[in-house]
Formats: structure tokens, sequence, C-alpha cells
């Protein structure tokens, strides 16, 4: 799935998560057959004509439709790899036509098998240590290092201004109206974080998406493409966030990529806090620690069963 990502650029409409997953899937599933080679390609062409229309306006709108593109294509390609067993197959070029003329600009099918076997593109991700879309985190990182250089008083902030890559520069709603569309949202994640000094989930509660001093702040907010940081893209995302105060002082950070990004990744120690941030809340400590060992040993078990009852998570309170 990450090699088609490299072989085609999708259109600026279309949502990634959507999009490769129905490909991983099937290849996948077609080795876990046993399928040889021309077989699992077979399968691919095939899961290409399941591909969804996975529109990015529904992040930008917080429909929450969008939280289900990732699991709908990986059944779908599971499902390519069961129906090509059967015997049913796909258009012949099928990932040409999906990929680089529908979903897509454009196709290189020898980026599919560059450096096979010695290049893994998994190895070319990252992890996210903010949790808005990953088009805000450069003007994250940007904002927390101007308050870890000097605090800054948003009181005294008449303007601030955000350049950066085209994708993230189409993320400019001030009031998103719910922790989705909120995470689309440079303004307001910008603005959130300046207040708070943090983009973790405590930024995306219902009480913090109606905060009065959060929204002013992204009322002042404006977001623009610089067309030399769209070019840099995807091997640099970068972003610049000025600060312009009422006295006339201006206060200005410039990042080229964000944390959790290959370059610069995540430490072991940051990733586990990560991990019981999101975890302990649903798990509680003790099997949030649990499951933390656990996951580090997967290659030790022969079944999932305890793992699973681990990860099961403890009764919701009452919202």
């Amino acid at each position: 799935a990450a090699r088609a990502g490299v072989a085609s650029q999708l259109r600026s409409i279309v949502h990634p998560f959507g999009a490769w997953g129905v490909l991983g899937a099937a290849a996948v599933g077609a080795w876990f057959k046993g399928f040889p080679a021309d077989d699992i390609a077979g399968t691919m062409e095939l899961a290409a004509s399941y591909a969804i229309t996975p529109s990015f306006n529904t992040a930008y709108q917080g429909a929450t439709v969008r939280n289900t593109y990732a699991g709908m294509v990986n059944r779908l390609g599971l499902l390519a790899a069961d129906f090509y067993e059967l015997g049913f197959r796909g258009e012949k070029g099928g990932l040409e036509t999906a990929f680089g003329r529908i979903l897509g600009h454009s196709f290189d099918p020898g980026a599919l098998s560059d450096d096979l076997g010695k290049r893994y593109e998994i190895m070319r991700g990252y992890f996210k240590p903010y949790s808005g879309c990953r088009y805000t985190h450069a003007a994250i990182d940007a904002v927390l290092a101007l308050q870890a250089e000097e605090p800054v008083d948003v009181a005294t902030v008449s303007l601030i201004e955000v350049a950066t890559y085209d994708l993230a520069a189409h993320l400019t709603d001030p009031s998103p109206k719910t922790a989705l569309a909120g995470r689309f949202s440079t303004p307001y994640v910008v603005a959130a974080a300046l207040v708070n000094n943090s983009a973790g989930p405590e930024i995306f509660t219902r009480e913090m998406l109606a905060n009065k001093e959060v929204l002013e702040v992204a009322g002042r907010i404006n977001v623009r493409e610089n067309k030399e940081f769209t070019a840099m893209t995807p091997a640099k995302r970068p972003a610049q966030v000025i600060l312009h105060f009422n006295d006339g002082r201006q206060r200005e950070k410039t990042v080229y990529g964000s944390k959790g990004d290959p370059d610069q990744p995540m430490t072991s120690v940051e990733l586990e806090a990560k991990f019981h941030t999101l975890c302990v809340p649903r798990l509680g400590k003790e099997k949030s620690q649990q499951a933390w060992n656990e996951l580090g040993r997967l290659d030790q078990r022969e079944n999932l069963d305890a793992l699973v009852q681990k990860l099961a998570p403890r009764e919701r309170d009452p919202e």
C-alpha cells in the first residue's frame, strides 16, 4: 500500500486513508492464501476496482464517515483475495486506471517494485505526537517552540500568520463544531496549542472546542500557502508561524518538518508515554502497562487471546 502511495499522486480532494488500504489488504490476503507472485498482482488488480471515493471534505466538515474509510477498504481488500480465489478477475491495468486516472493524477508502475525487498516504505512512516491532522503538525511545532523560547500572552497578539504547504493551507475553518473538524483546522489547532501549550487529546474536548479565548485567537489566524513549501513536499512538510503583537513587535518560527517524522523520530520513552496517555483512560493503568508489555512481544506469542482480553476497554463513564 505504501508503495502504491509512492507510485501515484492523489488528487487533492481524495483522503489517503480510504485509498491505499484496499491494495495492501489485498496483497496481504493473497499472500496468506499462498498465492504465487502473479496471482498476488492479479488480486491487487481486482482490488483496484473496489477502491472507494474517500472525499477529504468529510474531514473538513467533521463527518465521521471519514473514520470508517480505513476499515472499509481493508475489508474490501480481503474480500478481493477471496473473490480472486473463486475465479473472479479484475481489469488489466486496473491499478493505473483507479489510482492514476480516477483517484490520482499519475501512476508510475516502476515505483511498485523499485528496490523491492531492500527499501521498506514502512520504515519511512511517522508517529504522531499530537492529536491533530498530520498537516497541522509543523505549525504546532512552531507554536510550541515559540512558547518554549518565551511564553506568549495571547491577549497581546493582534494577528497570527501561518504559511505552509498546499494541503495544510486548505485547513482553514476557525470555528470547528466537532472534535474531528477541529483536528482538521489549522487555525483552531494553532490557537488551542498556543493557549494550552499542548496539542494532545485535551484540546479536542467539547469544552475546549467552545472555549471563547481559543476561538478568539483562532479568528485572528490567517493561513496561506507558501509555494516554496509546497515544492518541498512530500520530503519536507514545512510551516512558518509569525506572531504580530499589539505593540508592533513580531516573533516568528519556521520548521521544515515535525516531531515524529523519520528524520525527527519520537523516542521509545515518548512512544510509551503516548500509548499510556491514550489507553489509561479506557484500560486503567495496570491493563495499559500489561498491554504495552505484551505488544512488545508479539513475535513470541502463538495466539493473541490474552492480549485481546487486556485490550478490552472498561465501560465508559456516562457522558
